[in-house]
């Protein structure tokens, strides 16, 4: 349960007194009404007793028929609810997905590209022993993932923490099979550049140069935390955007929750699909023995096998608990650093060092993008 709330028992004395002397709840409301119930007689009342209902009042007949109430007695001993907040989340509408090529359709482009990666890279190794490394089904993936993120994901910052892309496998590709280039291209472009997104099949959306980037963070070693080429890495920017749009909203909260999740801003649903995805398909790609199809084959695996849990291997991902206070403590606490990292990294793409540390979000735009980032993770996972 989540540790923001305890757990109490409703029923005799006998059952409430049992129950927790058993450990299994604080309190109880204790049904001492029903004097036919074995368990109130000779029973004493539990001594955390906080409810007692010891009588009902038949009311007057009104036009809606006889009614009554019960009467109770407060011990005082626990607090009641008095007030319920009137913060509701309401998660973002997601894109429409049927328009969108499937999972299956991209497969065969993959395995294409993985064809001529073997093609492409063993003379080279013949050529080289010493120098490159041998064929693993790691290092396929990894030529499959570099050519992938090109496009989108080549700027500094991934040349610095990942590598920057092989452009001798990327112009053999456009000589050896210009057709296959030009059909893959869409998936590797940006949206706003004519990028295409895929469906998985199973009401997500992907982004197929995202999860590819995402995964080579998570499968290779790489100087920065893995999360950072995922989830923590939206989140940064997410939080930037919430910084800037917070003024023309009704607070941080009400503006992080249009952000998150929002395919207007830059932690779309697709992306949160993608980085979800990427932490079991790079475990597949890790476990992979194939030198031939490794990429393609975790891709088919996982969106035929584990795709309905991906929000699942996000929670684990994130070390916490499957209750919304674990997820929004986690995120608030123990990655703050970690994403006021990431968000400067990526801050000082476009402004200079000390603009960035000027305009570092606010501990508010910070607090508020991490629930609505719990928020949303709960809502898929319930």
């Amino acid at each position: 349960m989540d540790k923001n709330y305890k757990a109490g028992i409703y029923g005799t004395r006998n059952v409430c007194n049992q129950v927790c002397n058993a450990g299994y709840a604080e309190t109880c409301f204790v049904s001492d009404m029903s004097t036919g119930y074995s368990g109130n007689m000779g029973f004493k009342i539990p001594s955390n007793w906080n409810y007692d209902q010891f009588a009902e009042i038949d009311m007057e007949t009104t036009t809606d028929g006889a009614w009554a109430i019960d009467k109770d007695a407060y011990a005082g001993k626990f607090e009641p609810v008095r007030a319920l907040a009137s913060y509701v989340y309401i998660q973002p509408q997601k894109p429409d997905i049927p328009e969108h090529p499937t999972i299956s359709e991209i497969l065969p482009l993959v395995e294409q590209l993985e064809d001529l990666y073997v093609a492409w890279y063993t003379p080279l190794f013949q050529a080289a022993p010493n120098t490159l490394p041998y064929l693993s089904a790691q290092v396929l993936a990894k030529g499959i993932t570099n050519f992938l993120r090109s496009v989108a994901y080549n700027d500094t910052k991934w040349q610095v923490t990942l590598s920057a892309s092989d452009e001798g496998f990327v112009n053999y590709v456009k000589e050896q099979n210009p057709t296959l280039y030009s059909n893959i291209y869409p998936y590797m472009a940006r949206e706003s550049e004519g990028g295409v997104l895929v469906s998985d099949e199973h009401g997500g959306l992907i982004d197929l140069k995202h999860l590819a980037a995402t995964a080579e963070g998570y499968f290779t070693t790489s100087i920065a935390p893995d999360s950072w080429y995922g989830w923590a890495a939206d989140l940064a920017t997410a939080i930037l955007d919430t910084e800037r749009i917070a003024e023309n909203y009704n607070g941080y909260q009400e503006a992080a929750d249009i952000v998150v999740g929002n395919s207007k801003y830059s932690i779309s649903f697709e992306d949160i699909c993608s980085d979800a995805d990427a932490i079991k398909v790079a475990e597949l790609v890790s476990e992979s023995t194939s030198t031939t199809h490794s990429f393609s084959e975790s891709l088919n695996c996982y969106y035929n096998n584990y795709a309905n849990e991906r929000f699942l291997y996000l929670l684990n991902d994130i070390d916490c608990a499957n209750n919304l206070t674990a997820i929004k403590e986690k995120l608030i606490g123990d990655l703050r650093v970690i994403i006021a990292a990431v968000a400067l990294f990526y801050a000082s793409d476009t402004t200079g060092f000390k603009e960035t540390l000027e305009n570092i979000p606010s501990s508010k735009a910070y607090t508020a993008c991490c629930c609505s980032f719990a928020n949303y993770i709960y809502c898929e996972t319930e």
